[in-house]
């Protein structure tokens, strides 16, 4: 019997194992805390730390630990100098009193500069470690973790509203000293009119710029040292300039617009009387022209509209002139052109004098009508154009009124557009048959709008044999895998994918570093399986005790 009592017992431990669920909790230990006072500042303040639950000092043995400042994450299962190799031991030989406390300040440092790597302190999310002294030896075992955010420079604008080409000035504070800056407005660099490219021995500078052509609204100045970015923003205006201001009836008049919004529709009045309806450009500029009504010498207004607000401007009609000497002889041809290079978008201006009058001129693009405008009665035209999105080189332009025909060459730029910037971090691990989302940031350039070509691959190296998903001219920074794709991709062995931005000149960034990613599989054992195995054991049991009883049964 006691050989059944064994095999019962073995049989009822089989049954618990089977159902039992993992995760019981671990025995209680009390818990290690560090206090960080205040959470955040910057290179060079004072902040303290304290900690509780550390080991206890007694009247017999001293307990001592160690402060690590560092920017590598870690955990309490994580070491000094294997898992965190950049920091700075900023306390060490820190005495715990008998109630494992401690309560210590030190100074944000400037540099991790004692383990095997190092590197300058930017601006970011740092850490605090705290280890234990085993007598006299620092144990690299980190027992505590914070985290302390650095904050790097301050930059104030003056002003912080105005218009298109407006003269700013930006003062900044707490960066770096004796180091290089550059400053960008909305990603795109803007060049120091006057002051400095560099901080002074207090981390301080001063310099003035002109606001590039933007749209209305808020916009994204930064001032950038090394890692740093520091960020502030500008409210762009609208502004209209009307030239000339004043005249006699039949007057040609420009309007010229800037810091409107983006692809917007225009009407210009002229005492309340709609002269000029005309759409701004990718960046809210637009160029209007009319001839002023007969109407009696005065002031009056010239009332541009956006459908939101009422820009007001004057015009100042004059007595009509003495009549006209005779006409001169007619002038040749002549064409004047604000540019014949440039991006995508970019806005020409186009004159030309000794036309056809009454006629109209016409500028074909590569064969393609682009834009015309009516020549007046001198034989004189003004019209914009913004360059439409075509092949970074040289192409054909014509300018033509049926008569006279000029032919010129415009260059569309061949800069390539910056490598996106990936979102996602160095790994992307998706559990089997799941919709895989790749994300990145908007990349910004002159020759808009941008594109964007992304491959997922086998190999790092991404060679065509290995290549498996590959799509062109995506308009979004973003590509979301489903699952009927992913389903096909293998679990346990890695993929890569990658992403470059392409330009509206067709201009191709360079890729992105390739980026990993892992399928995990989908394994789980089903209720009906447990309880098949549950239910054979109990069989197998059932059949070893009736074979024994058997046995004892002949043998008795």
């Amino acid at each position: 019997m006691s050989f059944l009592k064994v095999i019962f017992v073995a049989w009822l431990t089989f049954a618990l194992c089977l159902f039992a669920r993992p995760g019981l909790p671990a025995i209680a230990q009390e818990p290690r805390e560090i206090y960080v006072l205040p959470s955040e500042g910057t290179v060079g303040d004072a902040i303290r730390v304290a900690g509780e639950g550390f080991n206890k000092s007694t009247a017999d043995s001293d307990k001592f630990a160690a402060v690590f400042f560092s920017s590598q994450k870690a955990t309490t299962d994580d070491d000094i100098n294997e898992e965190v190799t950049r920091y700075k031991l900023v306390a060490e030989g820190v005495w715990l009193n008998e109630r494992g406390e401690f309560d210590i300040p030190f100074e944000v440092p400037e540099a991790l500069n004692d383990g095997a790597a190092k590197e300058k302190v930017h601006d970011g999310l740092y850490y605090i470690y705290v280890c234990h002294y085993l007598g006299n030896v620092l144990a690299p075992k980190i027992r505590a973790v914070a985290e302390f955010n650095v904050i790097l420079g301050v930059v104030a604008i003056d002003p912080d509203k105005g218009m298109v080409g407006d003269s700013v000035k930006i003062v900044g504070t707490e960066f770096f000293p004796d180091e290089d800056i550059a400053i960008n407005y909305d990603g795109i660099d803007l060049i120091v009119d006057r002051g400095e490219t560099e901080t002074d021995s207090s981390g301080e500078f001063t310099a003035y710029v002109t606001i590039p052509k933007s749209t209305t609204g808020q916009h994204k100045i930064s001032v950038i040292q090394g890692e740093n970015e520091v960020i502030a923003e500008f409210t762009v205006r609208p502004d209209v300039t009307v030239n000339p201001t004043s005249g006699v009836p039949d007057t040609l008049v420009t309007v010229l617009g800037t810091g409107f919004d983006r692809r917007e529709n225009i009407s210009v009045d002229f005492a309340n009387a709609e002269v000029a309806s005309i759409q701004t450009d990718s960046v809210g500029d637009f160029v209007a022209v009319f001839n002023i009504p007969a109407l009696d010498a005065g002031l009056y207004e010239v009332a541009i509209d956006d459908g939101e607000e009422v820009q007001i401007t004057k015009f100042t009609i004059v007595s009509s002139p003495a009549p006209p000497s005779p006409a001169p002889p007619q002038a040749p041809a002549v064409i004047e052109i604000s540019r014949l290079a440039g991006h995508v978008g970019a806005e020409v201006v186009v004159s030309g004098t000794g036309f056809v009058a009454g006629g109209t001129a016409t500028i074909t693009y590569d064969g393609a009508s682009l834009v015309s405008a009516a020549i007046d009665a001198e034989g004189a035209f003004l019209l914009s154009f913004h360059v439409p999105i075509s092949r970074h080189g040289d192409h054909v332009m014509i300018i033509s009124d049926g008569l006279n025909t000029k032919e010129m060459t415009f260059t569309v730029e061949s800069e390539a557009p910056a490598v996106p910037n990936l979102l996602l971090g160095a790994l992307i691990v998706v559990k089997e048959g799941n919709e895989i989302l790749l994300d990145w940031e908007d990349v910004v350039d002159q020759s808009m709008p941008m594109t964007y070509n992304l491959q997922l691959a086998q190999d790092a190296d991404f060679s065509a044999r290995s290549v498996f998903l590959e799509k062109t001219a995506l308009s979004d920074s973003e590509y979301q895998i489903d699952s009927s794709t992913s389903q096909l991709l293998r679990p346990r062995r890695p993929y890569y994918w990658r992403v470059r931005a392409v330009d509206g000149a067709s201009n191709a960034g360079e890729w992105t570093e390739a980026t990993e990613i892992k399928i995990a599989p989908v394994a789980t054992m089903p209720d009906w399986l447990t309880y098949t195995l549950a239910v054979l054991g109990a069989l197998f049991i059932f059949f070893i005790w009736y074979m024994i009883h058997r046995a004892e049964k002949r043998t008795g």
